[in-house]
């Protein structure tokens, strides 16, 4: 369904310091000694946002906002953008862990007909489903280790080609229980996944793995299962042309399609 049908917010609801690399979850600090100075478990709780308070009443989060922001934009936009940054940690014992920055462009979205009273699988009329699916760019122009030396299948040197090379696709649906949106990307040409709970607010966590291709002829297929975790920042069309070294008229949902075809050639 095209969006058009909920009025726009002309708010700007990115953080304008969202790009901060001194505020990038994994800072080089952070990964090296933040567990080393923890000795008491209530500063583990101190770390923790909102901790003691009460769980927020469903479609709230725990700053008060809407847990609806952040498919709201992507309705009325038709597309999103997230940056990731992530540590992978592969399955080869001792070697080097993997600091990663990657960036997600997703259009060519179709939502559910959340509107038109959808019925569920009950047959119940009263409860929606809202999610979407569609297809994704992905884009890694920061990374800040070499992947190979971990047993990754891909080189650093394909990562700092400095554009979107690599086509995903992604999936979303508010589930009122978890009071919020579950949203899984998955890579179309190999087995990778990243999951997160978008509860609306400009960051979030993120999940990701990925396990072997049985068959797979490349050298570092049996070391190139991996573990990861991290923070996803939802930022705007000039934030990510600004990081791509690209002109924001290139990133529309018109502009979208014909380099998502690119990409799977």
């Amino acid at each position: 369904m095209r969006p058009g049908g909920l009025k726009r917010q002309e708010t700007d609801l990115i953080n304008a310091n969202a790009l901060s690399l001194a505020a990038l979850f994994l800072s080089s600090a952070a990964l090296g000694g933040a567990a080393a100075g923890i000795e008491d478990i209530s500063q583990l709780e101190s770390l923790a946002p909102g901790f003691g308070n009460s769980p927020p009443a469903i479609g709230r989060n725990i700053d008060g906002g809407s847990v609806f922001t952040n498919f709201f934009r992507a309705y009325t936009d038709r597309q999103f953008f997230v940056l990731n940054s992530v540590q992978n940690k592969y399955e080869t014992p001792g070697t080097k862990l993997v600091e990663l920055d990657q960036l997600m462009w997703c259009a060519d979205l179709s939502f559910t007909n959340f509107e038109d009273d959808d019925v569920d699988a009950s047959g119940d009329a009263s409860v929606p489903i809202m999610g979407f699916t569609g297809h994704c760019l992905w884009g890694t122009s920061i990374t800040r280790s070499t992947f190979l030396e971990s047993g990754a299948q891909m080189s650093t040197a394909a990562l700092l080609s400095n554009e979107f090379n690599r086509d995903l696709s992604v999936s979303g649906v508010f589930v009122p229980q978890s009071n919020g949106f579950d949203v899984n990307w998955h890579i179309n040409t190999d087995n990778m996944i990243w999951r997160m709970l978008d509860d609306g607010r400009s960051t979030g966590q993120l999940i990701g793995w990925e396990v072997h291709d049985e068959g797979d002829l490349n050298p570092n297929a049996a070391s190139s299962s991996f573990s990861s975790v991290g923070r996803v920042q939802w930022i705007s069309a000039n934030e990510t042309a600004a990081l791509m070294d690209m002109d924001v008229t290139e990133l529309t949902p018109e502009q979208f399609m014909p380099m998502y075809k690119k990409s799977m050639d």
